[in-house]
């Protein structure tokens, strides 16, 4: 009877863990985690490849065009523009150097640097809206009488507000990842949350170079 019942409990276990969730293993969530976060990021990319390409068919045809003809007479881009991309270039660097300090334990340091990389993050807004407001304020006037103007000015915000809101997406899930690193959420064993904001950040960091390199070459 007690070997019955020792089988018994043996079949139990085996049904058991045969339908036990793949998730249960705390490695398993975190590789499920990065390929989720690795197709998010894809279909953000074809976002942004699919507004590059609608401003290069804007100025193609702008070429082609007989009657109309880019405007010769824009402003340049905003100087704060440039100060608003080391801002955004620095703060990569604190949040990868906030996962590296998460991997070696170092509870305290990545915390400083996720808090670091925020309050960049949110300087980078800012100054975004101060490039937005003082380069509308530069043609703002032509918006009404210029068909070719109003292309111009509707190209630069629609690809830099695009990359905004999704900067601003971004800061939402920075701000918890931060607080959870004050807390001590999160260490060598565990700091997905710092991981999957290394892998956003990173994105937009990239996707905001190549955006703004296109507006340069096409001011």
């Amino acid at each position: 009877m007690m070997h019955s019942d020792a089988a018994t409990r043996g079949r139990h276990t085996i049904h058991h863990d045969e339908h036990a969730s793949p998730f249960s293993d705390p490695d398993a969530r975190f590789a499920a985690g990065r390929m989720g976060m690795a197709i998010f990021l894809i279909s953000l990319a074809v976002l942004f490849v699919a507004g590059i390409v609608g401003y290069a068919v804007i100025r193609i045809n702008f070429m082609k065009s007989a009657e109309l003809t880019w405007p010769s007479d824009m402003p340049p881009l905003p100087l704060s523009l440039v100060l608003s991309t080391v801002i955004l270039i620095a703060s990569s660097c604190t949040l990868h150097g906030a996962l590296n300090g998460i991997r070696e334990d170092m509870t305290q340091r990545a915390s400083r640097l996720m808090a670091a990389t925020t309050v960049m993050g949110v300087g980078f807004m800012l100054l975004q809206a101060w490039a937005w407001s003082s380069w509308f304020a530069s043609v703002g006037g032509l918006w009404e009488d210029s068909q070719p103007h109003r292309w111009a000015l509707a190209s630069f915000y629609v690809l830099t507000g695009i990359h905004a809101l999704h900067v601003v997406g971004g800061l939402v899930p920075m701000f918890i990842v931060t607080i959870k690193a004050f807390r001590k959420r999160y260490s060598a064993a565990h700091y997905a949350g710092i991981y999957y904001c290394n892998m956003y950040w990173h994105f937009l960091g990239v996707v905001w170079l190549v955006l703004y390199l296109i507006l340069l070459l096409g001011s």
